[in-house]
């Protein structure tokens, strides 16, 4: 237990400084980390909502299916939203176009980088022998409606066919 009797005026000041910022984050629903961790997670979204994407790689005799969490080397809470970044930054194309780029350009990012799990980084998705395998790659969402009046929902946002 603090003796607050203890503290002196700086310390007081500090704390006290300390406890508003913390609080007018919450408020605001604006993240500073460190300061105002609680709010880390929260967000508002409209609907509906995109909760997940998933990568499906079609290969000669299989098929498999990963989620964008293990796409990139990077945080699996950071992976997904890299993902949506990447696809909402490409302009002057259509949304199928834009797809279609991306995986391909994917494609030639696993065949050239490599990667291994660490803390919350997930390890790659397919091996090099998976991946000299694959004739199409899918990109999927699954949607959620917020309000409860509708069910979730898959939709496919695109597909590219590897010659």
């Amino acid at each position: 237990m603090i003796n607050l009797g203890r503290l002196s005026r700086g310390h007081c000041i500090v704390l006290t400084a300390f406890v508003v910022f913390q609080t007018l984050n919450s408020i605001v629903d604006f993240n500073r980390w460190p300061f105002s961790s609680y709010n880390m997670f929260n967000q508002a979204f409209a609907n509906p909502v995109i909760v997940d994407l998933e990568l499906r790689a079609k290969m000669v005799g299989e098929t498999y299916t990963f989620d964008a969490n293990r796409a990139f080397p990077i945080e699996f809470f950071n992976s997904e939203k890299l993902m949506l970044k990447i696809l909402k930054q490409t302009r002057g194309q259509s949304g199928q176009e834009k797809v279609e780029r991306f995986l391909s350009r994917y494609i030639r990012f696993l065949e050239t980088h490599n990667w291994s799990a660490f803390d919350e980084t997930a390890a790659r998705p397919l091996s090099r022998e998976q991946l000299k395998q694959i004739r199409s790659l899918e990109l999927e969402s699954v949607l959620v409606d917020t309000s409860g009046d509708h069910l979730d929902r898959r939709v496919q946002l695109g597909i590219f066919q590897k010659q």
